[in-house]
């Protein structure tokens, strides 16, 4: 993947927070570069597609990566709901934290 200054940027200032925290402490992802380079391995995508509230989220979220690196990503006509950072009802957080609070404490 060629150097830009969006492959260090944190996942923590991009994401919404609980799915930040989750590819931080389950798979040691930290940047928008590490995400990227980890969702091209086929084996991996399953795992963090599970992080997020739908599929649909998570390959919105690589698209709009690869957007900002320059990559031509053709559009898709899905509604996706949100997974950026100040993009949610924050109310909806802690039903999906719930969700991995049993997982992060083992």
């Amino acid at each position: 993947m060629k150097s830009s200054p969006i492959n260090n940027l944190p996942l923590a200032d991009v994401l919404r927070a609980d799915i930040a925290l989750a590819l931080q402490q389950l798979y040691g992802l930290q940047t928008v570069g590490g995400f990227l380079g980890a969702w091209r391995n086929p084996g991996n995508r399953k795992y963090i597609e599970d992080v997020f509230d739908s599929p649909a989220q998570a390959r919105n979220a690589v698209a709009t990566f690869a957007t900002w690196l320059g990559m031509a990503i053709p559009p898709t006509a899905a509604t996706v709901h949100a997974w950026w950072r100040g993009g949610a009802d924050r109310s909806k957080w802690s039903a999906s934290g719930e969700r991995w609070s049993g997982r992060l404490a083992s």
